[in-house]
């Protein structure tokens, strides 16, 4: 009777072939890879998404089809509202090694029966974009019982990771389209106050946020931080940073993330709008870990 190694190899098992991967040293791309690019000279990742993993939510697939004149399957997503995209977490796995990355962190900011929230923090490789030089980016991102449903309640923990992946990636990429894994539509449905799971095609309502929202969180970040950061420090602090992003003296190396809103015109945590208040929670999470590395070398020393 022969070994398992003098075995005769199944036909039927397919094992893949030793594939041709080398990234480029000068410019940390992908040689042979096709890339995409922009207007503006840099990567268009979001053309990078797999199809697979792209797909036009279900409320708006009619709306989608008739602007179009197609089937669902043959619709052009590049053309689609990206309001009414998600890409599945496969394709924020795929864009992130398709970028390449030193290093990837998870912190967990709350962990409770109803909530969890999660920090996650990548260190990309530097490239052709960044001037050679490595960035890293974080992305904060939480899951209730409200936000994922009552049968994922024993998994919040993951979710949140999840999403901070998602949301961590989006914001290194630049790309604006949601995660699937950061809306759930059955809970959305719930508290948006659908009748027997039917979702409203109207704009007016399928677009509307429910739930708990990122200025819910930044709100809450900012009561429990130590200490305590007003609103008007906030606004104070957000308006000052807003003129500070001199577009003239941004670098790839040192990118800034212009506020979508006017930091001057809010008046509650309300009108702080979601890409802002993510971008906020981040600046807080910077500040909190330099002041807690600067009291950590100042012990030592």
């Amino acid at each position: 009777m022969p070994s398992p190694s003098e075995a005769t190899p199944n036909p039927d098992i397919i094992r893949p072939n030793p594939a041709t991967f080398k990234r480029n040293p000068d410019t940390g791309l992908i040689e042979g890879f096709p890339y995409q690019y922009g207007p503006d000279g840099r990567i268009d990742w979001r053309r990078h998404v797999d199809p697979r993993y792209l797909y036009v939510i279900r409320e708006k697939e009619a709306a989608a089809m008739k602007a179009q004149g197609k089937a669902l399957a043959d619709l052009d997503l590049s053309l689609v509202d990206e309001r009414w995209l998600r890409i599945k977490l496969a394709g924020f796995n795929q864009l992130a090694n398709l970028r390449g990355y030193r290093s990837i962190q998870y912190h967990s900011l709350h962990s409770s029966d109803s909530k969890a929230a999660v920090v996650c923090e990548i260190e990309f490789i530097g490239n052709v974009e960044t001037e050679g030089l490595p960035i890293v980016c974080s992305g904060i991102a939480s899951a209730t019982i409200h936000s994922t449903g009552p049968n994922f309640a024993s998994y919040l923990e993951c979710f949140a990771e999840n999403r901070a992946f998602a949301r961590c990636v989006k914001r290194a990429l630049q790309i604006n389209i949601l995660s699937e894994d950061e809306i759930d539509s059955e809970a959305a449905a719930k508290l948006g106050g659908a009748d027997n799971g039917k979702v409203e095609s109207d704009a007016s309502t399928t677009d509307k946020p429910t739930g708990f929202q990122p200025h819910h969180h930044l709100a809450e970040k900012c009561r429990l931080h130590k200490p305590v950061i007003a609103f008007e420090a906030l606004k104070a602090a957000a308006v000052k940073l807003k003129t500070e992003m001199d577009p003239s003296k941004v670098t790839a190396a040192k990118p800034h993330e212009p506020f979508q809103g006017d930091p001057a015109a809010w008046t509650s945590f309300e009108d702080i709008q979601p890409i802002d208040a993510w971008f906020l929670m981040g600046k807080i999470e910077e500040k909190a870990a330099a002041v807690k590395s600067a009291g950590g070398a100042k012990g030592k020393a």
